[in-house]
């Protein structure tokens, strides 16, 4: 990499040779000149820059970059997607809660967490099983644009569903954008079908013990529902809920392409995760 950085050092100082070439009409007068404050040209804004300030912004933004390439080479830094695999945890962070909000029991609302506890963690919902998994999960990665989706590991807050599908899948897919860490992602949504059929061999990332929504219509007054065993089943009623059921919600984050890791680390729950770098 710091070969690359040479280069385009040396291709940054040619830039400059070529931009008085461009202003002066000649290569020997640009070459005298470079260093000269009294060479300037008009900006797209207006303003009006030197030559060699442009110059040693240049080779400065060079240096700035090439110290960072030098940093991350010392500490065996690489692409997370090309060492992960789905299943691998990763120690993302989507923050904490700011209120408590008790079992959701209205169409389309969310609840079952607590103010202060992290959105990371997991919570208990109408089958009232604790889950066993918490935490953030590589669900799929593309080693061409070096891209990683993560998914919660359980369920992180309990959403209820009764009859109007249109309307939860538009608020399941909206509430993800709750988990969304700027610094880290760049777009978020609520796990469907698609996943699950992808992840179905991977050990307890589609089974969690729990029962958990898909944002995928079954019918016109159904959605598709994970079950407890990991198989599809599907729901707008429950008789363990009565009429309706808060079920899980599962929260899917876009991490921005080409994230670092410079290793794995212990995650807030201390389990082996990779670290992320922006």
């Amino acid at each position: 990499m710091k070969r690359i950085m040479d280069k385009l050092k040396g291709r940054q100082i040619l830039l400059g040779v070529i931009i008085g070439v461009l202003l002066m009409g000649g290569a020997g007068y640009a070459v005298d000149n470079l260093t000269s404050e009294s060479v300037s040209y008009k900006r797209k804004d207006g303003s009006i820059m030197t030559v060699k300030q442009a110059l040693d912004d240049l080779i400065g933004k060079a240096d700035e970059l090439n110290d960072k390439v030098t940093y991350y080479e010392s500490m065996g830094v690489k692409y997370l997607a090309d060492q992960v695999q789905v299943g691998d945890y990763v120690a993302y962070d989507a923050g904490t809660w700011s209120t408590t909000v008790g079992m959701p029991n209205k169409q389309g609302d969310f609840g079952g967490y607590t103010g202060g506890k992290s959105k990371n963690d997991m919570v208990t919902c109408g089958d009232m099983v604790v889950p066993k998994y918490r935490g953030w999960r590589v669900l799929e990665k593309d080693e061409k644009t070096k891209t990683v989706t993560i998914v919660h590991a359980s369920q992180s807050e309990c959403h209820f569903f009764l009859n109007n599908v249109n309307d939860s899948i538009s608020k399941l897919n909206a509430r993800a954008n709750d988990y969304k860490n700027s610094k880290y992602a760049t777009s978020a949504r609520s796990i469907n079908k698609s996943d699950t059929d992808k992840i179905s061999g991977a050990s307890n990332l589609r089974n969690t013990d729990n029962r958990y929504w898909l944002t995928d219509p079954y019918g016109d007054n159904d959605l598709y529902l994970m079950s407890l065993g990991g198989g599809y089943t599907y729901s707008h009623n429950s008789n363990s809920c009565g009429s309706g059921c808060a079920y899980g919600f599962r929260p899917v984050v876009v991490l921005k392409a080409k994230i670092l890791t410079s290793g794995k680390v212990r995650d807030e729950f201390n389990q082996e995760a990779w670290n992320l770098i922006a």
